[in-house]
Parts: C-alpha cells; structure tokens; sequence
C-alpha cells in the first residue's frame, strides 16, 4: 500500500501534519513496511511563495545525497518554519505561515552538508515540482 502526500513546503496545515500526524505513520505504518509513503510537490504560489523555492531546494538536495538528502532537507525546512513560528523545532504549536528567503534556504542546506547554491538559483527543478 503507498500513501500519497500531496503538500506545500510553506502551508502551516502541512507542516502540522508532519508534526502531530507523520511521525505515528511512520512508526505505526512506514518503519514496519506496511505503507510506503511518496511526497509530492504541490506549492500553492499565490499566497505561499516561498513554497515552490522549498521544494526545489529538496530536489537540489537530493541532487547531492540521494532520498536521504531529501528528506533530511524536507524536515529541516519544517523544523526551520516551526523556529521561525515561536515554536519548538520538532513539536507545536503551529500558529501561521512562517515567511523565509531563498537565502534561507541555502543556509539551512549547508547546516545539512549540502551546497545547493547554483542548483537553486538556476531553477533547475522548477518543472519537476510544478508538475
């Protein structure tokens, strides 16, 4: 079975599911090989901006190290909003849309290990995440 995430790197609903509800999928489902769970890219441009930038820094990151890259990226980017939201990086409460820079997003992937400085600004994933 394979459960299908659709999301947005900077909607805070998104980011509260993978605070409160992911982790008892993956414990329960994923880390015990009953569910296969696949993210997909889905930014929504017009009132989050920063979303499709975010989902392309996971591709560059991936890029550099592979799934493992990507999802240590897509983790930091929430963990990274959660910060700039008040809260815990790991754990609630979500209040809003945590506003961060491309900027931002090369930084938090160099804390990472990863340089993902050219592939980002050439947009390089740009069609991968729109489709």
């Amino acid at each position: 079975m394979t459960i299908i995430e659709f999301s947005d790197y900077q909607c805070p609903f998104c980011r509260k599911f993978w605070i409160e509800t992911l982790p008892s999928i993956k414990k329960d489902y994923i880390d015990t090989g009953k569910v296969k769970l696949v993210y997909r890219d889905f930014p929504l441009i017009s009132i989050h901006p920063s979303a499709e930038p975010a989902a392309e820094a996971a591709e560059c990151a991936r890029e550099k190290g592979g799934d493992s890259a990507y999802f240590k990226m897509h983790d930091k980017i929430f963990q990274e909003q959660n910060k700039l939201d008040g809260g815990d990086p790991n754990n609630g409460p979500v209040r809003g849309t945590a506003q961060f820079s491309e900027a931002d997003l090369k930084n938090w992937a160099k804390e990472l290990g990863y340089d993902i400085g050219s592939c980002l600004d050439s947009r390089k994933y740009q069609g991968e995440v729109q489709k």
